[in-house]
């Protein structure tokens, strides 16, 4: 990546950063009964040996809550310890995102002035971001406690990896293979 992609990936993160934790607590102000679930399903993980599944999950895998578990023994057992992982991988999945269409859309998209004698130009990638980012549906799950943001991240990145191995033609390994499959 060139210098002026890794600037515009800090971008990509801050517009992230100030879109998901504005008013972070208050923005919503009550848990969810999902929410509530959750956070019983976290503490039963709690000291005991690693379970990919639980009783309480309701067909979830527990990868995930075992991350929220991280969280309440760094924060304690409050709203934002709950919700911190979701909110992490709702700002890390963008910047993933754009590091897949900056890939598939090298190009900018330019706006001219007012004059028509200079223009502004944007990475169309970094449009791309600035919609996923600002759809109410992401904004929601990247607030809740819910693992959406996890798992897009981990899809997006299995895509990178693998969009990334296909531009360098290499080929896929046994060790790679083995973190696509995780990942997946």
């Amino acid at each position: 990546m060139d210098k002026k992609s890794i600037l515009w990936a800090i971008v990509v993160l801050i517009i992230s950063v100030v879109i998901i934790f504005y008013k972070f607590n208050q923005i919503p102000a009550d848990l969810t009964r999902d929410e509530v679930e959750f956070t019983r399903l976290a503490l039963s993980l709690s000291g005991e040996p690693y379970a990919p599944y639980s009783p309480l999950a309701t067909g979830h895998s527990t990868l995930y809550f075992y991350l929220i578990l991280a969280s309440f023994k760094l924060f304690g057992v409050t709203s934002f310890a709950l919700r911190l992982p979701s909110a992490l991988f709702g700002i890390l999945s963008p910047v993933v995102f754009y590091a897949i269409i900056k890939q598939i859309f090298p190009k900018k998209f330019s706006i001219l002035s007012a004059n028509w004698r200079t223009h502004i130009s944007i990475p169309l990638a970094l449009l791309l971001v600035f919609l996923l980012v600002t759809q109410r549906w992401y904004f929601n799950f990247a607030r809740f406690s819910f693992e959406v943001t996890f798992l897009l991240f981990l899809e997006l990145f299995d895509m990178l990896n693998d969009f990334c191995k296909f531009l360098l033609k290499r080929k896929r390994g046994e060790r790679n293979l083995i973190i696509h499959n995780i990942f997946i």
